[in-house]
């Protein structure tokens, strides 16, 4: 199993829409790839962070997935709304192997 995490720093004052825009991004993920695409938020440490936690079976999988989102014109289209919402360049994207 293969776990990816987005995390992304939101901008001040933008959580309420940020958090709107990352639930719909989620659900799109899942129904596009047919996995749970969970939102997630810190209990400690920096609050203005949201992050997306998915797991696919393998890395096959999880490139597949990702060839989806891009061809995807909704995808797309909520990446940018997003991009309002978070700070530029400070995102995080983690690869983890379950063991």
């Amino acid at each position: 199993m293969i776990n990816f995490h987005r995390t992304a720093c939101v901008k001040s004052g933008m959580m309420a829409e940020a958090l709107v825009t990352a639930g719909e991004i989620a659900a799109l993920v899942s129904k596009l790839a047919g996995v749970e695409a969970r939102l997630e938020l810190p209990i400690g440490g920096n609050p203005w962070r949201i992050r997306w936690t998915i797991q696919y079976a393998d890395l096959n999988a999880m490139q597949t997935a990702n060839a989806t989102f891009m061809a995807n014109a909704d995808y797309n289209a909520l990446l940018r709304k997003i991009a309002d919402y978070l700070i530029s360049g400070a995102s995080l994207d983690e690869v983890w192997n379950v063991l």
